[in-house]
């Protein structure tokens, strides 16, 4: 339930029932003290939200839904001034305004990239490397994964001279800057059109294009959460997403260039790419990396 007040004085309305909220002005700021009923399972949780012109808590509701500990991130748990976090990687900022908040507990991540003038991209066709990115490294084949959410809203105007609006977060595969694989859940605002959800598997290749997604590669769902998988199985960069976490859609293998992936060891990690002048927070959860082995889960082709 949520409370809206103004920095008016206010009185004190003392109400003797139960599921009861009483607010209280303090110094210019709105405290909300949420009572629930106490009945035969006890007291309900009850939560102290401080902020200067709204109170909202994120107790339990009605039905006794809790905060999805996957996206519910603490102040204490936050690790801004750290330059990497355990399990994730190094944060790279390129254009030094954006952050990273990390759950330790959760195994949540966070990354905020501001709206700007300039877009925070991933195409050095376009001389364009700024996206904010999380990088460890791995040798040999191996099999990365990651959930995403978040609100995908680019807007139709793009900060990307010759592109449209853009938000995307997923996962990245370097063997150098050059040369990369992107697989993201995305959205693509098209001028005059709609905003388009997607998910975005492509590769460049010595600074080229060489393979882009297409909004037609894979049906997504912007109302769900997005896993992404990445295999590299040699020479060839397997691709697939799922929106259950269950049925995973395959794409179409790339084929590695040796000539510009012929090291062993490679970064891979998670990025956010934007060309919105909007916020974009996307969320990852459940990154996980192992030696190539064979997926338990149930597959099926892309047509």
């Amino acid at each position: 339930m949520l409370g809206y007040l103004s920095n008016e004085t206010m009185k004190i309305s003392k109400i003797p029932s139960a599921n009861t909220i009483v607010y209280f002005l303090v110094a210019g700021s709105i405290l909300t003290h949420v009572f629930g009923n106490e009945g035969a399972n006890g007291p309900s949780q009850q939560k102290f939200c401080l902020d200067e012109q709204r109170a909202i808590c994120q107790s339990e509701n009605e039905t006794g839904a809790k905060p999805d500990p996957e996206t519910s991130i603490t102040e204490e748990e936050e690790n801004l001034t750290r330059d990497h976090v355990e399990g994730w990687g190094k944060f790279v900022n390129p254009a030094g305004d954006c952050s990273f908040k990390n759950s330790t507990s959760s195994g949540v991540l966070k990354i905020i990239v501001p709206g700007s003038e300039n877009p925070h991209d991933l195409s050095p066709e376009l001389r364009s490397m700024t996206a904010p990115r999380v990088l460890q490294t791995v040798e040999g084949d191996f099999k990365v994964q990651v959930k995403v959410i978040g609100d995908f809203e680019p807007g139709s105007d793009s900060t990307q001279a010759g592109r449209t609006g853009y938000n995307g977060a997923g996962l990245v595969i370097f063997a150098d800057e050059k040369n990369f694989v992107r697989l993201e859940r995305a959205t693509l605002h098209r001028i005059g059109g709609s905003a388009q959800a997607y998910t975005n598997f492509e590769i460049r290749e010595n600074g080229f294009l060489k393979q882009q997604g297409s909004t037609a590669d894979f049906q997504t769902s912007d109302s769900k959460p997005t896993w992404l998988r990445l295999e590299r199985r040699g020479n060839k960069m397997h691709g697939a997403m799922s929106q259950d976490g269950i049925t995973w859609i395959q794409a179409n293998p790339m084929p590695l260039d040796p000539e510009f992936w012929n090291n062993d060891q490679v970064e891979i990690g998670v990025a956010a790419v934007s060309t919105s002048r909007q916020n974009f927070t996307p969320v990852f959860s459940g990154f996980s990396v192992e030696p190539k082995k064979e997926s338990q889960s149930v597959e099926k082709s892309k047509n």
